[in-house]
């Protein structure tokens, strides 16, 4: 379950995260804005040149956006660190109060701040006339050895809710 130093996660970040999925949703959404600037349904002007620079920015920026949200995911014997508002939240085991899950991810909190783990970051929904069907594409390659570790390293006063993520 463990590398090296017992930490399921080297210092660089989750070594079995998968960026890939998460750029090319930001990538396409990016092209979508493009695409949507120079249709007849946006006025000419500047508008327009302003959703274009904004689609460019999107697709400019998606592989970073991606790396930065998933590489700043740490799990190693000391605590979890993941991605904060203004920058990552690092967690010692030791004050986690709380751990939860739902159908994107696990939070872990303590009394101060929280930080969340993603499982899984895109959702796809398909539908095509009435058939539909959802496909999540995950962050992880083994995501039950990632709720194992947690569950191993949380203090056992912790309150867990967990439904979706509990290993099988």
């Amino acid at each position: 379950m463990a590398n090296g130093g017992g930490n399921i996660v080297n210092p660089q970040g989750v070594p079995d995260a998968h960026p890939g999925p998460l750029r090319w949703t930001l990538t396409l959404l990016g092209l979508m804005i493009l695409i949507g600037a120079w249709t007849d349904a946006v006025p000419q002007g500047l508008v327009r040149w302003l959703m274009t620079l904004g689609g460019l920015v999107v697709i400019l920026l998606a592989p970073a956006a991606a790396r930065s949200l998933i590489t700043s995911i740490r799990l190693t014997d000391e605590g979890v660190t993941g991605a904060g508002f203004l920058g990552p939240v690092h967690i010692p085991w030791s004050e986690v109060v709380r751990v939860y899950d739902d159908v994107h991810g696990i939070t872990v909190q303590s009394a101060k701040r929280s930080a969340r783990i993603d499982l899984t970051t895109i959702t796809v929904k398909v539908r095509v006339g009435g058939l539909g069907s959802k496909v999540r594409i995950p962050n992880f390659g083994d995501t039950s050895q990632v709720v194992a570790f947690v569950l191993a390293h949380i203090p056992k006063s912790a309150m867990i809710e967990m439904r979706y993520w509990l290993p099988g």
